[in-house]
């Protein structure tokens, strides 16, 4: 009766299967490198751009107006645009040339970094009100229909005016139903999660302070996602080039 071979025989079915398992190995290790180069790439250019915005507002005196936030780890870095810079009160149009000018200014930090080397990021714009009902006879008949047309007029001026690249951007109108994360800090997270959402509003409305964070548009510059990592790849080759070439 013929013996069996042990797969650690010196034979072609055994190099075959090692070798297998290397590659299958390197190639684990390959992505999981990818997704943290990833993490870690985007963290530090969002980083980049919140410096950069913070040092515009702080330089135009701008801290009650504009605010930046990168605590919502899923969404990126948020620049939020309070509305008494941006719009009159229940209108969708931007108010005045300097809101122009002010976005104008941002969104070019947002852009592209201090080099010129266009960000590739996606762009989300996203308009929020508090929870006071518009008066009868307002040109919104309800705070859903604001929220969305004033995300939709800044989402066209970044497009028409700024040239920012459509397929990158979109909007969205939330109403009173996602309140300054801000306003949100005094509640426990496994409270927050429990609460019915009416009653989460409430809470962060309850003070005219918290009603005016809440009347905003965001300006959401979404975390780099795997498939759109070939710009930093490029740059990081010509960063290992270099390297090598120094040795």
């Amino acid at each position: 009766m013929a013996r069996r071979r042990s797969i650690d025989d010196k034979s072609p079915r055994a190099n075959w299967l090692l070798t297998y398992g290397c590659l299958v190995t390197q190639l684990l290790v390959f992505f999981v490198m990818l997704f943290a180069l990833s993490s870690t790439t985007t963290l530090t250019q969002l980083k980049s751009i919140k410096k950069r915005v913070d040092g515009y507002v702080a330089e135009n005196k701008l801290q009650d107006r504009i605010r930046t936030d990168m605590s919502q780890k899923e969404k990126g870095l948020v620049i939020s645009l309070g509305d008494k810079l941006m719009f009159e009160s229940g209108k969708a149009e931007l108010a005045s040339e300097e809101a122009r000018q002010h976005i104008a200014a941002i969104m070019k930090l947002v852009q592209s970094d201090t080099s010129g080397r266009a960000y590739p990021n996606r762009v989300t714009v996203e308009g929020h009100t508090d929870n006071v009902p518009l008066r009868p006879g307002a040109a919104f008949a309800t705070n859903w229909e604001l929220s969305a047309a004033r995300a939709t007029n800044i989402a066209r001026f970044l497009v028409e005016e700024l040239g920012f690249e459509p397929k990158r951007l979109s909007s969205s109108g939330y109403a009173e139903w996602w309140p300054a994360y801000e306003n949100m800090k005094d509640i426990a997270e496994p409270d927050r999660l429990k609460m019915p959402p009416s009653e989460l509003v409430a809470r962060a409305n309850d003070a005219p302070e918290k009603q005016g964070r809440n009347r905003r548009v965001d300006i959401v510059v979404r975390r780099l996602e795997l498939h759109e990592m070939q710009f930093w790849r490029d740059e990081l080759m010509k960063a290992v080039s270099k390297a090598v070439g120094k040795k």
